[in-house]
């Protein structure tokens, strides 16, 4: 049985590369909303904990929703209300 080594290095090389912007992007974060009195905290602070909560999925479907309501500027208002019902 021969195996793929290229989809192993490709599966390590995006573990890594994520793990390090995570870190990067995280701990300062992190810090931040340990010690802020800001306003901003709690806002910042369920959006970094939306993965938790939601699926991938459901997230993905509310970022494409937000895209086609808000963002394409070529639509109309009766086509994207019922875009996912075609």
């Amino acid at each position: 049985m021969e195996m793929d080594w290229q989809a192993i290095y490709l599966t390590l090389k995006l573990a890594s590369i994520t793990t390090i912007i995570l870190l990067l992007v995280g701990t300062p974060m992190a810090w931040w909303l340990a010690k802020t009195q800001s306003a901003w905290k709690e806002v910042v602070g369920s959006i970094v904990a939306l993965p938790l909560v939601l699926p991938p999925s459901v997230l993905g479907f509310y970022l494409f929703s937000f895209h086609v309501t808000y963002v394409t500027p070529t639509t109309e208002k009766t086509d994207q209300r019922n875009f996912f019902l075609k």
